[in-house]
């Protein structure tokens, strides 16, 4: 009976230690909801989001409304993300697998004045245009 008593105690203790840290993961991913939620307004929130810009070869290309300065971009691919300064192509934040980055910043090199205009458009909360993917 001793013994049942010990392993009990012990998958309860073990339950209670996955629970506790799967309770973590799940308080860690809202905490990062949260953060990129207050970037946008209630009503962007709802309706529109992030919007992406572009798509090419497993790169999503987005931007927020009514973003910090400098003038960036967001480029995602699989789970990197990196911020990326529109005027001088450099990294902000993040980062990218040196391959990708390469080809986000040969498309950006070729649409700077659009990535402007798609800037300017968002500061003002109006809609992006859609950027045309590097081929």
């Amino acid at each position: 009976m001793a013994v049942y008593e010990i392993n009990k105690w012990s998958i309860i203790n073990d339950s209670e230690s996955l629970f506790l840290k799967a309770l973590k993961r799940l308080t860690k991913a809202r905490e990062l909801i949260n953060f990129w939620r207050t970037s946008l307004t209630s009503q962007q929130q709802s309706i529109i989001g992030m919007p992406e810009i572009s798509r090419f070869l497993g790169i999503i290309i987005r931007m927020f409304y009514n973003e910090h300065n400098p003038p960036h971009f967001h480029a995602y691919y699989n789970e990197f993300m990196a911020e990326i300064d529109i005027q001088t192509l450099a990294i902000i934040k993040g980062n990218l697998p040196k391959r990708i980055f390469a080809l986000t910043i040969e498309w950006a090199s070729e649409n700077r004045s659009e990535l402007i205009e798609d800037w300017d458009l968002m500061r003002n909360d109006l809609q992006p245009k859609p950027i045309k993917p590097l081929v």
